[in-house]
């Protein structure tokens, strides 16, 4: 399908037709003018400036309706001149619902007034070759200066990096993947998506976009990141089939998998048994064998009572690993090494223990100076609150005290100061079980500024009730950054994209002193 927008109404289209964005703040008065040209205009022929193009007629009404249904929502709220995200995110729903369903995405770029003819010819027959891909039209060429509302969209930097080779088409997926191709690469790259799409095959689209990037010269690393699992558990055992047949694709688009702790939900030899057999099958899938860390319920009762370090051990796992293939290294720390009850704490030995392996492994191969480096920690190095999901959650919330004292990483300044001196790209961790993405810059005394992105993905296995989630990371070598895309199942339902988001210049950062 196709869908032609005015610039000026560019963020609310991101936002409507990308289901990993967050809603933007807008103003009432745009977005009243924005759904009473979409109400008014789906009936006109494309050619004669109509908004839609498509083969199946029910869209038009079904688009009518949706946008009809909005206007009388926006109508009931409150007369503010701009609104909040979370009244804009009420007002759009289903509209929302109704756009973002897509596995392909596709924007046409171009600067001036007027796109290049077999841009345009080409993106249209796409548009009506398939109803799995969505492209968009811009009304008019686009300026830096115009972008403003694209750039609320992850994948649109891309076609700024390749902005001298416009006229092209921005081409992105519902999991994440994105690339640029220039007009001369159109015909090619749209009929290897269209063959994707027609073989309903998300890993040949996944590897189609991919293999675009590649040949722009931009070279991506993708790494699968897991947590939180508490195989033992009830929720462990009623998930695990669900999320195995979710990853049996999932990581065949993948260069690596990686586990951040509380693999299993107690100390217990059973339940080391539950989460081997998952490795292992993971193994076998991708080629590689998953790099884990532990949790404190990998080694507390409870994740709280005692310490017992005789499962872990038996996972023979490894404070740093060396990935060639990705030129990446995974620094492995054990925050449930200390701590105590939920707390976690890494530990100045461990730090240091870590950092020799690590120096003594660059004097031997220099050449891991120039590999990425990437921290794996169970507890979340940067504190956070979350809405009360848990029994002792809301016990504690009843009385107005927060659990994060009784859950924190106890030295995480300290920890992430050691990240920013030896130059870790992003700190990978667990333990809460919500999505989480959050990144600072952290100035280490006597050190270089250094921005430092934390990533957690939730609980895999819906532990405790939370729904089940993963992360895929993608770093780009050309823009020198890491976007991330979490995937969240409810209630059993099929895992769609919660929200993506992308690393920015370390000038744009809130500082944060270590």
């Amino acid at each position: 399908m196709g869908y032609r927008f005015e610039l000026r109404h560019s963020n609310i289209v991101v936002y409507l037709t990308t289901p990993a964005t967050e809603p933007p703040r807008v103003e009432r008065d745009l977005l009243h003018g924005f759904l009473g040209a979409m109400r008014k205009r789906l009936d006109r022929p494309w050619r004669s400036g109509g908004r839609i193009l498509t083969r199946d007629p029910s869209w038009h009404e079904r688009l009518r309706i949706e946008a009809e249904v909005a206007l009388d929502a926006l109508d009931r709220v409150d007369d503010e001149p701009v609104l909040a995200a979370e009244v804009v995110s009420r007002v759009l729903r289903p509209l929302r619902m109704l756009l973002s369903q897509f596995r392909l995405f596709v924007l046409p770029v171009w600067s001036g007034p007027h796109a290049a003819d077999h841009l345009l010819i080409r993106s249209e027959s796409l548009a009506l070759d398939t109803e799995e891909a969505l492209v968009l039209f811009p009304e008019v060429g686009l300026k830096r200066r115009q972008a403003a509302g694209l750039d609320a969209l992850p994948a649109f930097d891309v076609a700024l990096q390749h902005q001298r080779e416009w006229p092209g088409a921005l081409l992105w997926t519902d999991r994440g993947g994105a690339a640029f191709v220039p007009d001369r690469g159109i015909d090619r790259a749209f009929e290897a998506c269209a063959r994707a799409l027609r073989g309903q095959d998300g890993v040949a689209l996944e590897n189609v976009i991919s293999d675009l990037s590649n040949a722009s010269g931009d070279r991506l690393r993708r790494i699968l990141h897991l947590s939180d699992l508490h195989f033992g558990s009830k929720h462990a055992a009623i998930n695990a089939p669900l999320l195995q047949a979710e990853l049996h694709d999932a990581v065949r688009s993948v260069d690596r998998v990686v586990v951040t702790g509380d693999l299993f939900d107690n100390p217990s030899p059973p339940d080391l048994a539950r989460y081997q057999n998952f490795a292992q099958q993971l193994h076998r899938t991708s080629g590689h064998e998953p790099i884990c860390i532990p949790g404190n319920h990998d080694m507390r009762w409870l994740g709280n009572i005692g310490s017992t370090a005789a499962q872990v051990a038996a996972l023979r796992w490894s404070s740093h690993v060396v990935d060639d293939k990705i030129s990446t290294i995974f620094l492995g720390f054990n925050s449930a090494e200390g701590g105590s009850w939920a707390r976690g704490e890494v530990g100045q030995n461990q730090m240091t223990r870590i950092a020799a392996e690590h120096r003594n492994a660059v004097a031997i191969r220099p050449e891991l100076r120039n590999y990425l480096s990437v921290a794996l920690v169970h507890h979340h190095p940067y504190s956070f609150e979350t809405t009360p999901a848990t029994f002792v959650q809301r016990m504690l919330a009843a009385f107005n005290i927060s659990d994060e004292p009784a859950m924190r990483l106890v030295d995480a300044d300290q920890f992430t100061d050691w990240c920013a001196r030896w130059g870790v790209s992003v700190m990978l961790h667990g333990h809460k079980h919500v999505p989480r993405y959050e990144i600072r810059t952290i100035h280490p005394e006597g050190g270089t500024a250094h921005a430092l992105p934390a990533v957690g993905c939730g609980s895999s296995l819906g532990a405790e009730g939370a729904p089940m989630s993963y992360g895929v990371l993608t770093w780009s070598e050309t823009r020198r950054r890491w976007s991330t895309s979490f995937f969240e199942s409810r209630g059993g339902g099929p895992f769609v994209t919660k929200l993506i988001t992308v690393t920015r210049d370390a000038d744009a950062l809130p500082e944060v002193a270590a």
